[in-house]
């Protein structure tokens, strides 16, 4: 293409031919590109134009999830301190809100809580937080709760961790937790939001179920570009 005989990429790294999908957010703007190249001119068949739009698809279900976990999170700690603002909030989120107080009783769920973990929100007010976890995270629960609180010592990320948590009917998830801590009159209050990662694990396996197509298509470019936008 004549339009891009010039370009820096097509003189400095022999670019000969070149396939870019956009990626959007969830507004629908365009954020980045997803893009292969290769120095060896060639005609893109329909499968390389699919398996990198595929591709395209899952690092937009990616960026939707973490932007919407993100905005999920910093709403909630804003309207914190308003417990009428803070319930309105938390009873439209789909993701699951929990609070508890500094002997791991939990303190507030919201009604997301049914549908991701199988109780019904009062059902769970009173009761440990450990009534969510495995057995094999208990003990390791309420030592780092206590030396939290001695000490200040944090030994998770509290932005997002990815730990398992037990249903009701005892099945494990795999859940994404962001965690923030609240403190009024002198009594601490911890608010967890917890998010199902059953969409990113299907986004992964449908990367993997493309990674046949993908190999062929990585193996035979030598250049495989991902490039963002501010």
């Amino acid at each position: 293409d004549a339009r891009f005989a010039t370009h820096p990429a097509v003189i400095e790294l022999g670019i000969a031919a070149f396939l870019s999908v956009p990626v959007h957010d969830a507004s629908g703007r365009v954020v980045g590109t997803l893009c292969a190249a290769d120095v060896q001119p060639r005609a893109w068949t329909d499968d390389d134009r699919a398996t990198i739009a595929d591709l395209a698809a899952v690092v937009e279900t990616e960026v939707a999830l973490r932007a919407e976990a993100e905005a999920r999170t910093q709403a909630v700690w804003a309207v914190h301190e308003s417990e009428e603002q803070f319930r309105l909030l938390t009873e439209t989120a789909r993701d699951v809100i929990l609070t508890m107080d500094a002997e791991s009783r939990i303190t507030y769920a919201n009604r997301a809580v049914e549908a991701t973990l199988g109780y019904a929100p009062e059902a769970l007010v009173g009761q440990s937080m450990t009534v969510l976890m495995p057995d094999r995270m208990r003990a390791a629960h309420h030592a780092g709760l206590g030396r939290y609180l001695a000490t200040g010592e944090r030994r998770l990320p509290w932005s997002r961790v990815e730990v398992p948590m037990r249903r009701a009917d005892g099945v494990e998830i795999s859940v994404a937790v962001a965690f923030s801590e609240f403190v009024r009159d002198g009594q601490t209050t911890f608010t967890g939001i917890v998010r199902d990662m059953t969409a990113e694990k299907e986004a992964d396996a449908k990367l993997r179920r493309h990674e046949a197509e993908f190999r062929r298509l990585a193996e035979s470019l030598p250049q495989l570009v991902w490039t963002g936008q501010a």
